[in-house]
């Protein structure tokens, strides 16, 4: 009996979680710190190639959140290139709700997705959107319904459009608007 206890108290010391602190926000709160918020469909969704200007992944070390106030954090480059690839999603930009962008040529945002069969334990958030194309379902694009998402995003030091939450937690910056029948 006592090896069976101190066997299974072995095994609840040996397998630890593998996880990392992931903020979250509220509408307000990125409504707040964007400089741009949209609502878009997604129309085509490409690998990137080396002509397009292509937003480097970077983490936040050293980041806070005291009293909602967010402190002075420092930019990492990512050591996670190998695992992902570098996506051109092209939209059609329905509402401009803050700041300002031409609506009359679709907008181009730069994310990445993992690699076939990789992932990075507490790796980053990215962000996947359905440009109702078919390409994945097989279905017909015609008949698809492509999904309207909320974007946040922030310019960047080379004056791009990215994420409010950065490349790696991009997904934190993308609200999926879902329609009640």
């Amino acid at each position: 009996m006592r090896y069976f206890i101190s066997m299974a108290l072995a095994l609840c010391v040996a397998f630890t979680a593998d996880a990392r602190i992931i903020p979250s926000y509220t509408y307000q709160e990125l409504f707040d710190e964007a400089d741009l918020v949209l609502v878009v469909k997604a129309i085509s969704s490409r690998v990137a190639t080396e002509n397009d200007e292509v937003v480097p992944i970077e983490r936040i070390d050293g980041g806070s959140r005291t009293n909602g106030v967010r402190q002075d954090n420092i930019r990492v480059q990512s050591d996670i290139v190998e695992f992902c690839e570098a996506i051109i999603t092209q939209f059609e930009v329905l509402a401009i709700v803050k700041g300002e962008v031409a609506t009359d040529e679709p907008f181009h945002l730069c994310h990445y997705r993992y690699l076939p069969n990789r992932r990075i334990g507490r790796g980053p958030l990215f962000v996947n959107f359905d440009s109702g194309d078919g390409a994945h379902s097989g279905e017909n694009p015609k008949r698809r319904h492509r999904p309207t998402y909320i974007l946040f995003l922030k310019r960047d030091d080379q004056q791009r459009w990215t994420f409010l939450t950065e490349q790696y937690n991009a997904s934190l910056s993308v609200r999926k608007m879902v329609s009640v029948p």
